[in-house]
């Protein structure tokens, strides 16, 4: 048995790696930058999105609390007990009877008592409880406008990261190309050395070129697998998830927009600043609302059921009537109360003036870096031309037997560092749009 047994656990050791390699990994993704924005936002995507939710819940759990103020308060209670009563407690012993011989007993009992009653009570009209239920919804408007700014920051840190895997593949093409350079000047190189027509420094700078080459070839796949990662990471995936995307860091058009323009849709579109807003809202209805606990507020109430020694012996005792409520001193709790709400909604406010600000700050900047990248564009647009054009005249004159290697070489390196710099550009001139679009609240529109 034990041979039999270790036979078996020496195949299943055996098998693992191959059970292992058969197990299925997660589906590849291929995402365009709406599709990657798009499942960011689902019900799978990021995380910040399903907090705020939370939020929501709670917010809209609170208002219905304040909307209980409106329904009836309604207790029952069942009561089965037995008593013994001391009379001379209850001041009975000292009773004077007018029957001769007969004294007052000084106990009474033991009895069973059973008491069936409902209680109900209504707040009639509550003007404190309208304005708690009232700031209460704005509680729920603010957090829900909180979520649309969750979903803006969401949406705009995908896009960055989508743009910087983009960039990431750029750097790797222009990497290899890069090294598949070095190593035909370093193969030209060494071969012409052998045939002496070549010096030994000559092949010693081609070998550190190449070295050199196959290192930033290196960083730019660290950087490529780094940025897949956080993109992941901001979409909820497994980390093992294959990317495929589709998309290229280009050059689209966007309408030129004035700051002034630009601030003023970004003041009526930002969720900030609705959110702000609500929140005002929501500190001015609890300012009124303490206010309002001053006035007298009316309740009705009802205390009906049932009494006896048992359950047939029992009748139908009541009590009904309207109370009024008059507050007159409470050792100035209210009044520390609405100091508190007035100096919070005066908070609110300063902060809603401080965001205007930081919009307006925000807006102008993202205006002048697209106009800068967009320059930065066209000049490496130009840098490229101009390197494609001397690349292909020294290789012409290569052809004719006029020109070096070296100078082949150096036009072909010239040539990539050029793309190199038109792609960062590119990246440069993408994200300023993404930030611009961020900054004017408008940002939702990469994943319509």
């Amino acid at each position: 048995m034990k041979a039999v047994f270790s036979r078996v656990l020496a195949g299943l050791v055996a098998a693992a790696p191959f059970v292992q390699s058969q197990t299925p990994g997660p589906a590849p993704l291929t995402l365009s930058l709406g599709d990657a924005v798009r499942l960011a936002l689902s019900a799978q995507g990021n995380m910040a999105i399903d907090i705020q939710a939370e939020s929501i819940k709670a917010a809209e759990a609170r208002r219905r609390q304040a909307r209980a103020a409106f329904l009836p308060d309604i207790e029952t209670s069942i009561t089965d007990q037995e008593q013994a009563l001391n009379l001379d407690a209850l001041g009975l012993g000292n009773v004077q009877t007018p029957l001769a011989g007969f004294n007052f007993p000084r106990s009474s009992g033991a009895f069973n008592t059973l008491d069936a009653r409902v209680h109900v009570r209504q707040d009639l009209l509550d003007t404190a409880s309208r304005r708690h239920t009232q700031a209460a919804g704005a509680s729920v408007e603010s957090a829900r406008t909180e979520s649309g700014e969750v979903r803006d920051q969401v949406t705009a840190k995908v896009a960055k990261v989508y743009l910087a895997a983009l960039r990431a593949d750029t750097m790797i093409e222009r990497a290899e190309a890069l090294l598949a350079t070095s190593d035909s000047t370093l193969i030209e190189f060494s071969n012409r050395r052998e045939a002496g027509e070549a010096l030994g420094p000559d092949v010693a700078r081609a070998r550190v070129n190449r070295a050199s080459a196959e290192q930033r070839l290196k960083e730019a796949r660290f950087e490529r697998q780094r940025s897949r990662l956080q993109l992941l990471t901001a979409l909820n995936r497994d980390l093992d998830t294959p990317l495929h995307l589709t998309g290229s860091l280009t050059l689209t058009g966007v309408e030129n927009t004035s700051p002034a323009d630009a601030v003023a849709v970004a003041l009526k579109s930002r969720s900030d600043m609705l959110a702000q807003g609500r929140r005002i809202e929501a500190a001015r209805l609890n300012a009124a609302a303490i206010y309002s606990e001053r006035l007298p507020s009316p309740t009705g109430y009802a205390n009906v059921g049932t009494m006896g020694t048992t359950i047939r012996d029992s009748i139908v005792t009541y009590d009904a009537g309207l109370s009024l409520r008059i507050p007159v001193f409470d050792g100035h709790r209210r009044d520390s109360r609405s100091a508190e709400t007035d100096a919070l909604l005066r908070q609110e406010q300063l902060r809603l003036s401080q965001l205007e600000k930081q919009v307006q700050y925000e807006v102008r900047q993202a205006v002048l870096k697209v106009e800068l990248a967009r320059g930065q564009v066209e000049i490496a647009a130009d840098e490229v031309e101009i390197a494609a054009e001397d690349l292909a005249h020294i290789q012409r004159r290569r052809g004719q037997g006029v020109a070096a290697t070296t100078q082949s070489t150096a036009a072909q390196v010239n040539l990539i560092e050029a793309q190199d710099r038109r792609a960062a550009a590119l990246y440069a001139w993408n994200e300023a749009r993404i930030e611009l679009m961020e900054a004017m609240g408008t940002i939702h529109m990469l994943a319509e």
